[in-house]
């Protein structure tokens, strides 16, 4: 059992391209006792495709080449499927330790997800080890909000959002994915932010009402979840874009970043209940303790940076909340103007 990773890896594009097979190896490498014996591809976003068998086999073709993978092709259709269709399919999911799924249509896929209640198994992976990798139509499902590409780029729909998966839960955040980022196929008009252009992008924003954040992850350009550490990492020949109505900036290839520092460079402030617990997991025994370097407790300063950004927005009675977590701790903490310092009780 892989209990050393916990990996969601979302590609703006390029999924099956030689150049990010570089991604997929530098995970397997970054965990060498790393062993992939279920990877499945979940081909629900182009199923509806007259040639959705050829695309399959060319992506079972790829993983088989490149990464020396088997994986099992779960097929959902459309047209009604047998119960012992879905109860195949489902036990192919529960049992992966690497799930893939790509390009087609979001709302498709969502719709049998949902259906089929596939949605609920693909949302507990989450939280089992291995690695789930999601592309193009498939990582435009992962967040709170879907885009609808194909009603608004193809059908010419008004603009609107469906509900996702909302698999980004341990950000602590609502969260919108929006792969193709910085699309230019368009070249006369923008196809920027999935295709649907800068602007109807920013109209689709102003709809929402609450806090949220959009992921931008350009083309051939992958951000890798490491759920298990808080920790993201950016690969690939662009960058990634952490935006919000007011306010945007970016990783490039090659950069990581601390899960709570996304809201923080935002200035949002998180729903501590969204948060799992296991994401204020401490490396050290005691929670409360400083090693010799003296680099403090992962959970204390990932607390601490909450309440900064509570704090800032003026929810006092988030900060006091933080304050008592600490104190239970037995960690004093004092606020000045310049900054919040903290020091273990005696």
């Amino acid at each position: 059992m892989n209990t050393e990773i916990n990996i969601l890896t979302i590609f703006g594009s390029g999924e099956t391209s030689p150049y990010m097979a570089k991604t997929y190896r530098s995970i397997f490498n970054s965990y060498p006792n790393l062993k992939i014996k279920n990877p499945v591809i979940l081909n629900t976003p182009f199923e509806f495709q007259e040639n959705s068998n050829i695309l399959s086999q060319k992506i079972f073709d790829y993983f088989e080449k490149r990464l020396n993978l088997k994986p099992t092709i779960s097929s959902l259709r459309q047209n009604s499927p047998k119960s012992i269709d879905i109860e195949n399919i489902t036990t192919e999911i529960k049992k992966s330790d690497f799930l893939f799924s790509g390009p087609g249509s979001p709302t498709y896929a969502l719709g049998l997800w949902k259906k089929t209640k596939i949605d609920k198994i693909i949302k507990s992976k989450i939280n089992e080890p291995g690695i789930i990798a999601f592309s193009s139509a498939a990582a435009l499902t992962l967040g709170t909000y879907t885009l609808p590409v194909y009603e608004i780029y193809k059908a010419g729909i008004k603009p609107y959002w469906e509900k996702g998966l909302d698999l980004l839960k341990f950000l602590g955040i609502k969260t919108v994915i929006v792969p193709h980022y910085n699309n230019q196929e368009g070249r006369d008009h923008d196809t920027s932010h999935c295709f649907i252009g800068e602007n109807r992008f920013k109209k689709l924003l102003d709809n929402l009402q609450e806090d949220f954040i959009y992921i931008g992850i350009d083309e051939h350009t992958a951000c890798i979840f490491n759920i298990n550490e808080s920790k993201l990492q950016v690969m690939g020949k662009g960058q990634v874009h952490f935006g919000s109505k007011s306010k945007i900036f970016s990783i490039n290839n090659g950069d990581s970043l601390n899960f709570e520092d996304i809201l923080y460079k935002q200035k949002i402030t998180p729903n501590l209940n969204k948060i799992p617990k296991e994401n204020f997991k401490n490396h050290h025994s005691d929670p409360t303790a400083k090693d010799s370097s003296n680099e403090v407790s992962i959970e204390i300063e990932e607390l601490i940076k909450i309440r900064e950004i509570a704090r800032s927005n003026n929810n006092w009675d988030l900060s006091d909340k933080i304050r008592s977590i600490l104190e239970s701790k037995g960690i004093k903490i004092k606020d000045t103007q310049e900054k919040t310092s903290w020091e273990k009780n005696n």
